[in-house]
């Protein structure tokens, strides 16, 4: 999957898709708040867009697996930060 850079003042960060995500709403919460920190230096809405297939891609392959109910709380998780994310972009 695809890795999500974010400039930042000193440098960047890499977002590895595959390892970040499911992540819990307060993790999201702090990724939202650098991408906002550091809107002045990236294009915000092509992160988001590109969050938003990363976030995609991950539930519809959860939606393909076993159903339990750790997965459940995972494709909740997933469904949240996609509401998070119609309100930044």
């Amino acid at each position: 999957m695809k890795n999500i850079y974010i400039k930042t003042e000193h440098g960047h960060m890499t977002i590895y898709a595959d390892q970040f995500f499911p992540c819990t709403q307060k993790q999201f919460r702090k990724l939202l708040s650098v991408i906002k920190e550091f809107s002045y230096l990236n294009n915000v809405k092509e992160i988001a867009e590109q969050l938003k297939t990363v976030i995609t891609h991950k539930k519809q392959c959860m939606d393909s697996v076993h159903w339990t109910k750790k997965r459940n709380r995972e494709i909740s998780a997933l469904k949240k930060c996609l509401e998070m994310l119609e309100q930044v972009g």
